[in-house]
């Protein structure tokens, strides 16, 4: 089967400590969620990067900052 990476993303505010500490629970929540649903937790691997691929700085307006909140899941090449 296909193993997939689970990145949990932050915003600029805050202390970069905290965001990505944030960052990886984005990630293990949904993580927890697809093992939930019955996904061999094996094939998942939960990262969270903090702020480090922030778009948006800290001073931008807060619709563009929340764009940076966010969790992407993507499939491992084989």
């Amino acid at each position: 089967g296909y193993r997939f990476v689970v990145e949990g993303h932050a915003s600029a505010e805050g202390s970069e400590s905290s965001n990505l500490l944030l960052s990886q629970r984005r990630a293990n929540s949904i993580f927890d969620y697809l093992v939930g649903r019955g996904i061999n937790p094996a094939r998942l691997l939960a990262v969270g990067h903090g702020e480090y691929q922030a778009r948006f700085r800290a001073s931008d307006p807060e619709y563009l900052r929340a764009q940076d909140r966010q969790v992407i899941v993507f499939r491992l090449a084989d």
